[in-house]
């Protein structure tokens, strides 16, 4: 029976001991490998570009520096999240994916503020950083107080998107 003994021991323990062998398990490996993998790519572009030679806060290896560190950082977690963490009422999958989503969307901040830097004067591209920055605080808002989803922070991209796309579209127009 579920409650009987074996050798002494109460049978009603042998769950536990399974679920316990369950989390060392890597749940989703082709996709944990892939993120840390990416994790340590983007850490290592970061370094790269963050090392360098100091870079002015205002610059735009600065901002893709911090791109590459929050793109490593999201990486890292959401690998954990996939591998060891995919039951989504667990404290661990919900502390890792929070993290992963804060890390994307300061990643989407950083690209933003990389794009600005790209498309326009060093002044109007910094006029734009505290609107930029009170836009990623209500995303952050948005992620831990109300929905988790990941369609949210592929939405976090779309400044970015936005001004990458208009910029190319002058610069093509430019060129003719």
């Amino acid at each position: 029976t579920r409650y009987g003994t074996v050798t002494g021991v109460q049978t009603c323990a042998l769950p536990i001991c399974r679920e316990s062998r369950s989390l060392l398990a890597v749940h989703e490996p082709a996709v944990t490998l892939t993120d840390y993998f990416l994790a340590i790519e983007s850490g290592l572009f970061a370094l790269l570009l963050l090392r360098r030679r100091p870079a002015p806060a205002g610059s735009v290896g600065s901002a893709f520096g911090l791109f590459f560190f929050a793109a490593a950082l999201a990486a890292l977690a959401g690998g954990t999240v996939h591998g060891f963490f995919p039951e989504p009422l667990t404290p661990g999958h919900r502390t890792l994916w929070t993290v992963t989503l804060v890390s994307i969307g300061l990643s989407a901040l950083a690209a933003t503020i990389a794009a600005a830097r790209l498309g326009m004067t060093p002044g109007r591209a910094y006029k734009l950083t505290p609107p930029f920055v009170l836009l990623f605080l209500a995303y952050v808002a948005v992620v831990v107080f109300a929905v988790q989803d990941f369609a949210i922070a592929i939405a976090a991209y779309l400044p970015a998107t936005l001004f990458l796309l208009f910029r190319s579209e002058e610069h093509t127009s430019e060129l003719q």
